[in-house]
């Protein structure tokens, strides 16, 4: 009996080959550049991200080494491109389809709005963009502006607004948000999750939802959306705002507690004396903590009353400030030898350090940096009986619109001035 012959003329070797597919991306000049290829025959490259500041490229392992929020954020949308990239080629295998570099990019690029895409490596904006993509587009402006470029601490604080709202994106158990999906009645429904599922105040989820606004606002004005869906809505403050502060008796009760008769480390009780120094100076100062960080005080004895001064620029606005140090303040500048040695660490060590102080003294405050200059600003209000114009000058405020945040008349204040 004859035996039929085997008409496929495909080689085990080359069938098992068939349809691997890859995604490459690579660092040319200052873009990131991403290839999508199959056994390894790659299509036409295309731009991921441009202007890119870091040089932290690391080719090998495919992402950025360092963790400053700007390289995290490329890092995840790389992460999310190979993710779509492997849901395209599923696709086009459950179609029946040829499985091509060519065919594999165009699957991938109409997942994105683009039916067509460009030959040319140019970035076009989806048709339907998402918010992180709107996002993307707003923190690259912002970071790379010349002119009043914005602070780590605003950098840092984008990055928790994200965060906010991506925990609230699980929440509703959605893969992407859409940035025509953001309407007035999903920002409410927004605000009311992060007060009454959060526990945030209204300030602060005021906040939040003025990140989205300002975000769809620069798509629009950029046209990377053709209408910003949140234009027009109102964000309304309760006028009850967030004044926690210290009174001068907890503030000299940190300043004078003994941490090394605690039982704790020695290490860790220098470690909180330090860092209750370093408060106890905002008290009397008003310094951010962007400011204390920085250092680049200049001090000078006033020409008319002979005390020592200190003055510098606000780092997040740049408003000049000026006013006489306290004689507390004097005494911890004397004690480390210099206000350019006052022991300051970073922000999420100096909030940590502040909880376990105001344990340790009794204090049943929620302690943060921020609690510092509104302890300042109640003391300057109600104490000194300052004028809100004198304040906000030396908070670094150009009106008295914001004191209101920092501090309100007590009642003590009232009947002290208010005498019959």
């Amino acid at each position: 009996m004859s035996q039929r012959k085997n008409t496929d003329t495909t080689s085990p070797a080359r069938a098992k080959r068939a349809g691997i597919a890859s995604v490459r991306f690579f660092m040319k000049g200052t873009s990131i550049y991403c290839k999508i290829g199959v056994n390894n025959d790659y299509a036409t490259e295309f731009v991921v991200e441009r202007n890119l500041r870091a040089v932290n490229w690391a080719q090998k392992l495919q992402k950025m080494l360092d963790d400053s929020p700007e390289s995290m954020l490329l890092n995840e949308q790389l992460a999310l491109i190979k993710f779509e990239v492997k849901s395209a080629e599923y696709l086009l295998k459950r179609q029946g389809k040829n499985l091509t570099a060519k065919a594999l990019k165009a699957a991938y690029l109409e997942s994105h709005g683009q039916k067509k895409p460009e030959p040319e490596p140019i970035q076009e904006p989806p048709k339907r963009p998402t918010f992180l993509e709107c996002f993307r587009v707003f923190y690259d402006k912002k970071s790379t502006k010349k002119r009043k470029p914005i602070t780590d601490r605003t950098r840092e604080s984008y990055w928790r607004y994200k965060k906010n709202l991506e925990k609230y994106w699980a929440y509703l158990r959605i893969k992407h948000l859409y940035a025509d999906q953001i309407t007035h009645e999903w920002a409410e429904k927004y605000l009311d999750w992060l007060i009454d599922e959060r526990s945030f105040t209204n300030d602060y989820a005021n906040n939040n939802v003025q990140l989205v606004k300002s975000v769809l606002q620069m798509a629009e004005d950029t046209g990377f959306i053709t209408r910003n869906p949140l234009k027009g809505f109102k964000l309304h403050n309760e006028d009850n705002y967030d004044t926690t502060h210290l009174t001068m008796a907890e503030v000299e009760r940190m300043a004078t507690i003994d941490f090394s008769a605690l039982p704790i480390h020695p290490d860790s009780a220098q470690s909180l004396r330090e860092e209750a120094d370093c408060f106890v100076f905002t008290c009397f100062t008003a310094q951010h903590h962007s400011d204390l960080q920085r250092r680049d005080f200049e001090l000078y004895v006033h020409p008319h009353d002979g005390r020592t001064w200190i003055r510098d620029r606000r780092v997040k606005t740049g408003t000049p400030y000026t006013l006489p140090l306290h004689p507390i303040a004097l005494q911890l500048i004397e004690k480390y030898g210099g206000i350019e040695k006052l022991p300051v660490k970073a922000a999420a060590k100096r909030n940590t350090r502040l909880k376990q102080i105001a344990a340790f003294c009794g204090l049943d405050i929620k302690l943060s940096t921020k609690i510092g200059r509104k302890t300042f600003a109640n003391y300057a209000v109600n104490t000194q009986r300052m004028r809100f114009e004198t304040v906000a000058a030396i908070l670094g405020h150009k009106t008295t619109k914001f004191v209101k945040h920092y501090a309100r008349i007590t009642e003590e204040s009232i009947a002290a001035e208010y005498k019959f």
